[in-house]
């Protein structure tokens, strides 16, 4: 990153995402304020005002209800990317009316915008992956996303009592919001955990104002902001992640106690005598190499655990069709129409299965999950695990849960949502969701689940290295070997 003496010149775009409920006013606010004391202005773009009306045009909203508006924009938003076939439009948008903002200059040849001295845009608020993906290539070093998240019941009582939305329409906001299963739906649980910058919103204003400022000095370069032990933990979790072939996802996790760490795990296949399978050099072949050749997933071939699914997909499907067969031929309809009939709910029958709850089934798979590779290797050791914290890039699957309630974790701190996870659901006997913190409660006599806080796992190097990463060298002392405060 640039050292804080030229980052003064520079033009900053920060990107806001978080899940429906939250109170970005505030965050805003804060934002705004510690920039100030950088010497930097700010303006804002709402995503939702300025930039869905350039693709959509809207009726009049004179009136709407909260719940009706975000339901419409969320709509609008789907079609604006459908319509440009392009996921990444709005922040296209925004990026336009960033450039329309700059000063122009005229030469000879072209028009020129020179960028904004000392400010920063931010953009409220990104909804896909894509979108961060497009500013990212598009500002690069001055890009900076923020994920904002708040406890459930903090989320739920912002919109039931600030925004009088129905309870009953709170949970198809929050299912809504996160993942719309559709082609050009939005999709926050997969942009939030891209976030360079994780912060809660908790109502404690004071420590909202603490992270947004530890934040802003990250940016700037303050070569004395390091790591707490949850970002390094984290950061661990999720170059952990990276040793993973898994065909699905890479997932990382740690296991900690008294603030050092126990152990580290991924998502990947079993080996025999204990461990997982990992690449390696073989002196005679002189070439790097697995340790066996149908080890894991991508030397099969296949996704053992979605193979399955298969199966069971076209066995449930086969049967369910010949019952809906008899029922038809018991109405005795003309073969002329059911003809027609039949084939439309076969094709009914197998999409819903394919993309139903049956589809979000894991027990097939080959892989141990990172979680429990985290505990097995304790175990492996004979290291106990009881009373220590687990560091997961993903929140923990049910199945998971069940092992780490029964190692006696005390605390699981997780970056990426998992929304097909029954965790808390199955197991709210011995589970509960905390804000996060990083104190154990020692009369809790559940395994505290909190989301992380602080800077993201993907930016560790770029921000705390005082040589590596993706910027210019940090300075801590002048040539007098005096600490530059």
């Amino acid at each position: 990153m640039p050292d804080s003496e030229k980052l003064t010149a520079y033009e900053l775009v920060i990107g806001l995402v978080s899940p429906t409920g939250v109170n970005l006013q505030r965050v805003c606010e804060l934002i705004n304020e510690k920039l100030k004391a950088f010497g930097y202005s700010t303006s804002i773009i709402k995503v939702s005002e300025k930039i869905i009306p350039r693709f959509v045009t809207s009726g009049d909203s004179t009136g709407e209800a909260h719940v009706d508006r975000t339901n419409r924009l969320m709509t609008e938003g789907d079609i604006a990317r459908q319509r440009s076939e392009r996921d990444d439009i709005l922040a296209i948008g925004a990026a336009r009316a960033i450039y329309d903002s700059r000063t122009k200059t005229t030469k000879p040849e072209k028009e020129e915008a020179q960028p904004h001295f000392a400010h920063a845009t931010i953009i409220r608020q990104l909804k896909h992956p894509t979108e961060v993906k497009f500013l990212c290539d598009t500002y690069g070093n001055g890009f900076f996303l923020f994920g904002v998240t708040a406890p459930e019941d903090i989320r739920r009582r912002y919109l039931q009592d600030e925004k009088h939305v129905p309870q009953a329409e709170v949970d198809k906001l929050f299912e809504r919001d996160l993942d719309e299963g559709l082609d050009h739906g939005q999709k926050v649980s997969e942009t939030f955990h891209l976030s360079d910058f994780f912060i809660v919103w908790d109502e404690d204003d004071g420590h909202l104002r603490a992270q947004v400022n530890r934040s802003i000095e990250v940016v700037f370069g303050n070569p004395f902001e390091t790591p707490t032990f949850d970002e390094f933990a984290m950061y661990m979790a999720f170059t952990s992640s990276a040793r993973s072939a898994d065909l699905s996802r890479q997932v990382g996790a740690v296991v900690t106690r008294d603030d050092e760490i126990l152990s580290v795990g991924l998502n990947d296949s079993p080996k025999f005598g204990g461990g997982l399978y990992i690449r390696q050099y073989d002196n005679t072949s002189k070439k790097y190499v697995e340790q066996h050749p149908k080890g894991r997933d991508y030397q099969l071939g296949y996704d053992a655990n979605k193979m399955e699914l298969r199966k069971l997909t076209e066995k449930v499907l086969s049967r369910a069709s010949e019952k809906v067969r008899e029922v038809i031929n018991g109405f005795k309809i003309p073969e002329l129409v059911t003809a027609g009939l039949w084939e439309r709910i076969q094709e009914e029958l197998s999409l819903t299965l394919q993309k139903g709850p049956l589809s979000h089934l894991t027990e097939f798979g080959r892989s141990v999950h990172a979680e429990m590779e985290a505990i097995l290797s304790c175990a492996r050791r004979g290291v106990a695990v009881k009373g220590a914290t687990l560091y997961s890039t993903t929140f923990p699957c049910h199945n998971c849960a069940k092992h780490i309630v029964a190692a006696g974790i005390k605390r699981v701190v997780y970056v990426e949502p998992y929304m097909k996870s029954k965790a808390a659901e199955l197991h709210a006997d011995s589970v509960e969701h905390c804000p996060p913190g990083g104190q154990l409660s020692d009369d809790s006599e559940k395994v505290q689940l909190e989301p992380f806080v602080g800077v993201g796992p993907r930016r560790f190097i770029d921000f705390f290295s005082l040589r590596l990463g993706g910027g210019g060298k940090l300075k801590r002392k002048g040539d007098n070997d005096s600490a530059l405060l």
